[in-house]
């Protein structure tokens, strides 16, 4: 069997993967890189193979874009709020028109290609095939088709949605079918379509799920809806209009300097705005007023008290 040997190897073609191509090849054009993607498409959560009818960003136009080219508008965005569609595009063209040394990332890609094994050799690769114990490492990336792929660095790109996670059903009586919303845009609308099909069970209180209601309920099916009452409760969703007022957007408000700084992360420089949000008494009170305003506010705007069921979906903060 025939070895391929790159420079770089990226699992996953998704957002990450891409934009980890387009950094080293600014660096390194002329370097031999490959992208192995599992699916048929590129785009990850925003694969054409995975979006579901009414499936939108979570993140307004600004915001859900590589800084170097900006994503156009779409008359079908709402409150910035884009298609999902448009991302996959967007995700596409972005790929198609990064050239480096004669090709695109999107000529880089091996669509359709699992990777099943992969295993490190210190050292470069020898004439034996292992590895020679002098400074460096190669990585040996074995293919779901067959292939057997080499490489110097690897970059793991595969996010956290690439396999779902479904739960094991006791069913006695009958098997009902069981999809998971990573494949809702392959069978929503035969679920959706058939008369067959009456009563749906969404298990689960994120994004997916909330989507996955309305589509089914829309579609005229009764929904029972199973979160665990053992965790923090559904997601906390902010409506899409302007909390507070001055920004375009709910998200907005989020992506600014200052709330980050009033914001615990990892990532932030300990500056005197870090020291004065967390570290003084005045600071602590006026980050907790800031927060508990917007909470007040998102929640007011959700409504979570025209129901009793609609009070189940308030999040169950700490």
């Amino acid at each position: 069997m025939t070895s391929t040997y790159f420079d770089v190897i990226i699992v996953g073609a998704g957002p990450f993967g891409i934009i980890a191509a387009k950094t080293y090849l600014e660096l390194n054009p002329k370097a031999t890189l490959a992208l192995l993607e599992s699916d048929t498409s590129l785009g990850g959560a925003w694969s054409k193979n995975r979006i579901y009818p009414g499936m939108y960003s979570q993140s307004p136009l600004g915001m859900i874009e590589f800084s170097d080219v900006p994503m156009k508008p779409t008359p079908q965005q709402y409150k910035n709020y884009v298609p999902a569609h448009h991302v996959y595009e967007y995700l596409v063209s972005y790929a198609a028109t990064h050239i480096y040394d004669g090709k695109s990332i999107e000529d880089r890609i091996h669509l359709d290609t699992r990777v099943v094994s992969i295993q490190k050799l210190y050292g470069p690769l020898n004439g034996t095939g292992t590895g020679s114990g002098r400074r460096g490492s190669t990585w040996v990336v074995g293919t779901d088709c067959g292939q057997t792929m080499i490489c110097s660095k690897l970059m793991i790109a595969t996010g956290i949605t690439s396999r779902p996670y479904i739960p094991f059903f006791n069913t006695l009586d009958f098997t009902p079918p069981i999809l998971h919303t990573k494949d809702l845009a392959r069978l929503a609308l035969t679920f959706m379509e058939s008369e067959g099909i009456r009563n749906v069970i969404v298990i689960g209180g994120s994004k997916s799920a909330f989507d996955a209601v309305h589509m089914f309920v829309s579609a005229g099916k009764r929904v029972d809806w199973v979160i665990r009452d053992k965790g923090s409760g559904p997601a906390g969703m902010s409506v899409s209009e302007r909390v507070p007022v001055y920004y375009e957007n709910s998200h907005q408000i989020l992506s600014t300097r200052l709330m980050s700084k009033m914001s615990p992360c990892v990532f932030q420089p300990r500056d005197g705005w870090m020291r004065f949000f967390h570290q003084t008494k005045v600071g602590r009170w006026v980050t907790d007023m800031v927060w508990n305003s917007m909470q007040s506010a998102w929640f007011k705007a959700a409504r979570y008290d025209r129901s009793d069921d609609m009070s189940r979906l308030r999040p169950q903060l700490p």
